[in-house]
This record gives structure tokens, sequence and C-alpha cells, in this order.
């Protein structure tokens, strides 16, 4: 019988992604790869899923995660530099979207929390922080794990022992 697999997003399983980590078992074959398995409902059909966890594909997301962070705390100290010199003309609303552009990528928001003080251009200030504890939090609950679908039952993980 084939095999059919599909990837779904993680952002819409909560649940998969707090499973705790005593969870998943090595797979055989796969360095590094760990797994487990469960079944739920999804649009109205049982299936079999499964989420995997990668620590080679955790470090890279990290790592690119890093890179991601570090431009955005870059764009918010010279935003925040420019609103102290008192060198901007954008009213309010303009440095809130200025602010959320910075923090668009993927998981920002999560991580940098930003306070905008003052109404008039000349009074605006800006701070910013990172947080190491949801930095933390965001890998152990996303980075190097994709979950995988099947309608098939007959389909094995290999297992180690």
């Amino acid at each position: 019988m084939p095999q059919f697999w599909e990837y779904r997003s993680l952002s819409d399983h909560p649940d998969l992604l707090a499973v705790a980590k005593s969870r998943y078992r090595a797979v055989d074959g796969f360095a590094g790869l760990r797994a487990f398995e469960t079944t739920k409902m999804v649009f109205g059909v049982k299936r079999r899923i499964v989420v995997t966890h990668s620590q080679n594909l955790h470090d890279k997301q990290s790592q690119g995660f890093d890179q991601t962070l570090a431009k955005a705390q870059r764009q918010a100290a010279e935003l925040g530099a420019r609103l102290a010199r008192g060198k901007t003309r954008k009213p309010r609303d303009g440095v809130e979207a200025e602010i959320a552009a910075i923090l668009k990528a993927r998981w920002l928001s999560r991580v940098i929390t930003t306070t905008l003080i003052g109404e008039s251009p000349a009074e605006l200030r800006l701070s910013s922080a990172t947080d190491g504890a949801a930095r933390a939090a965001l890998e152990a609950e996303l980075f190097g794990k994709r979950i995988l679908f099947t309608g098939n039952p007959f389909t094995t993980l290999p297992r180690s022992a």
C-alpha cells in the first residue's frame, strides 16, 4: 500500500507542539531525528500524525532567527536613536507602522517588546527589549519540528530500541 504523507503548519496544531520531549523517540536510520506518533481528527477525518524533531533543522532555524533578530534589534535601536534626537517628522501612527514593519518577520513580535511614548513627532521615544525566556520558549515550541499527516494506518516509523 503506498505511503501518503502531507506536511501541515505547526501553528495550526498547538496541542501537538506542546507534547513533552519525553514522548519523542529516536528514529532508526535517521541520525538526530526524534518523533512521536498519535492520531487526531483533521478536517473531519481521523489521521495518523507523526511529529518529528530534527536537531539539525533546529540549529539551522535558530541560526536563521539569530540573523533576523539581530537585524530587527539594529533597526529598532536606529529608530529609537533617531526619535531621541527629535529628528522625525512622522506622526505617531507613522512610527507605529515603522515598528510594525520591523517586527513583521516571523516570530519577532513574540521575542521583542517595544514601548513608544509621546504624541507629537518631537516627543516620541522608543524603547525595545529582547526577552530571552520568550526566545527559549519559542525554540522549544517550534524549532526543528515538522508535523506529518497520513490517512494510511499501515505506514510505520522505523524505531530504535
